[in-house]
């Protein structure tokens, strides 16, 4: 099966290697960070640069800085500090040679938070098929509640971007370009590894290459809190997520070893669980389902799925024990559930194979789809996935930083029906079923207001229902689109080349055909849609006449459409006005 895909660099530097980059979740930045010490913000929509600074550049101001002071001493009437011969020149020459390479850079500010919260509610969609258990279901409806009533996102939140060097932290305002160092003796001397935030506490939490995790509060920087024994070895990932009015940390070691810390109250983590990985394996990289909260854990053998809130483990995919060093659960409308883009240590092709039905990696694209260089290891580095945007995927390689659309015309658009009586309605297509989102807030319709203080709370705290209202007969990718007076539902399957025209009054099917493309009229009083059909030509009339010579015959031939070609034609429908029917007494509606 092929897919569209269209790239874009942001920028080509061969001279200076990539080493860590991070996507923000609402704005188009992109932070990247080269060998070379310098820290760059794209932004890829303009594909311009909107911040740069050089961790290097700051070694240079205080040598400067130290240079300018001992001119000053030699002035008679000086009454600063003084400074002892040589040492200027010797203190700035060893954080020079400290500096070493980037290892971690990321954002850190409300749209990660908020991000992070969004995401956790998709974990309290119901699921298809009922929950038999009555406690787990129990415990489900529990969860769903606790997060309707969870505490608002703060807003007073800093605007930062972290940077981790081997052995120097910093943290840069991109509002207000100021740049603040933290101590490294907080870090015992040793560079953190990975960072994760979370969505309810003002926490930053630092994986450390000695095992232990690090607390800091994001307004006074201070470290609140060290957890350890957990972890022996360097800490590769971590994945925060708030849940049962409860925060919890799943921590991941590069021996495979995964543990699970609960924040109790104000200030108390206590460790939950510990889990060793069979045989050893070596993590990579970590991935999350938010939907199922799962982890997709990328090893030097295959991949492996775990349960976040058991902390155990749930299937491996080690069938051909390929060593992956990357691994991004893809959320994508045109690919299946469970479906995971992988990066194999071979680094010349991006794959993407489905942890539910257990298939060969499918190469996505390779390197030879970018543009040639002259780079002779020219390869790709590593990639990310957008958070909120799931066509997007940034891809680093040995050059640069390329920002790649995937499928983006595929990525459906919500349905937000307006009811006169009743609060308004979003309908979304999943796994073959429309679904039903509508408010139970006595205020009334869910609000489409800018994004203000006031109206993310307001959101964020009221309640939602949702209801399965029609079972597609395709179960494949699908796009809806709403009629003009809201009365029906076309969803078109592409893929097959088919669609439907659905009432939203009884949610049966009253038309049906092939085509590959709808859309409906923009007059309210008439229900009217385009098709474009594809099929055979209609057979070609006899002539009546035989041709006369070679020439003519051969000329009335050419003219004729061959029988197996396909042609395209444009039709154009009104669907019938269906009787009227309560919403409420209908049983599958909300």
């Amino acid at each position: 099966m092929s897919y569209q895909t269209q790239l874009q660099f942001l920028g080509i530097d061969a001279t200076h290697k990539i080493v860590a980059i991070d996507v923000h979740p609402h704005l188009p930045w992109v932070v990247g960070a080269n060998d070379a010490g310098v820290v760059r913000v794209w932004d890829y929509v303009t594909r311009k640069p909107v911040h740069k600074f050089g961790i290097t550049d700051l070694d240079a101001k205080e040598k400067d800085a130290h240079v300018l002071l001992a001119t000053l001493e030699k002035d008679p009437n000086f009454r600063g500090p003084k400074v002892a011969t040589g040492q200027s020149q010797s203190k700035t020459s060893d954080q020079r040679k400290k500096l070493g390479n980037i290892l971690v850079v990321k954002f850190v500010d409300r749209d990660v938070r908020l991000m992070k919260h969004e995401l956790e509610k998709l974990s309290l969609i119901p699921d298809d098929a009922p929950i038999e258990d009555p406690a787990e279901a129990e415990a489900q409806e529990a969860r769903r509640q606790a997060a309707l009533t969870a505490p608002h996102v703060t807003h007073h939140f800093p605007h930062l971007i972290m940077v981790v060097g081997e052995s120097r932290v910093f943290v840069f305002d991109y509002v207000s370009c100021t740049l603040k160092e933290l101590d490294m003796a907080l870090f015992d001397g040793k560079a953190p590894t990975c960072i994760e935030t979370f969505s309810h506490e003002n926490f930053v939490a630092f994986g450390g290459a000695d095992g232990s995790i690090r607390l800091f509060d994001v307004i006074t920087w201070k470290m609140e809190k060290k957890l350890t024994g957990g972890h022996n070895k360097p800490i590769v990932k971590m994945y925060s997520h708030w849940e049962d009015g409860q925060s919890f940390l799943c921590s991941a070691s590069e021996d495979g070893l995964f543990c699970k810390w609960l924040f109790t109250g104000p200030g108390a983590v206590n460790l939950d669980s510990r889990s060793e990985t069979k045989g050893g394996l070596q993590v990579n990289d970590i991935s999350v389902d938010p939907v199922e909260l799962q982890l997709i854990v990328a090893t030097e053998k295959g991949l492996i799925v775990r349960d976040a809130r058991k902390n155990i483990e749930l299937a491996r995919l080690v069938k051909n024990k390929q060593h992956i060093i990357r691994a991004h659960y893809f959320m994508h409308p045109r690919l299946p559930r469970n479906t995971v883009l992988v990066l194999p240590k071979d680094s010349r092709q991006l794959c993407i194979t489905n942890i539910g039905l257990e298939q060969e990696p499918t190469p996505l694209m390779s390197i030879n789809d970018f543009p040639k260089h002259n780079e002779p290891k020219y390869r790709i580095l590593f990639s990310a996935l957008h958070s909120l945007h799931s066509h997007r995927i940034i891809v680093v390689t040995t050059i640069g930083i390329a920002v790649v659309n995937f499928e983006k015309q595929r990525t459906p658009n919500a349905l937000l029906m307006p009811l006169k009586e009743q609060p308004s309605k979003l309908f979304y297509a999943r796994n073959g079923t429309i679904y039903s989102m509508s408010s139970v807030a006595p205020t009334g319709s869910i609000s489409a207001s800018p994004r203000t203080p006031n109206s993310l709370s307001s959101a964020s705290s009221t309640p939602m229902m949702y209801a399965a209202v029609h079972k597609l007969a395709i179960n494949s990718h699908v796009e809806l689109s709403l009629s003009p007076s809201s009365e029906f539902v076309a969803a078109l399957f592409p893929e097959d080349s088919k669609y439907q025209i659905i009432s939203t009054k009884t949610w049966k099917v009253v038309e049906d055909g092939s085509a590959t493309s709808i859309a409906w009229s923009f007059r309210k009083d008439l229900d009217t849609y385009a098709i474009i059909e594809v099929g055979n030509p209609p057979p070609a009339a006899a002539p009546t006449t035989a041709p006369t010579d070679k020439k003519s015959s051969s000329r009335s031939k050419s003219s004729l459409p061959a029988p197996d070609k396909e042609y395209r034609r444009l039709v154009i429908h009104k669907v019938q006005p269906t009787p009227a029917m309560d919403l409420a007494a209908s049983p599958l509606c909300c």
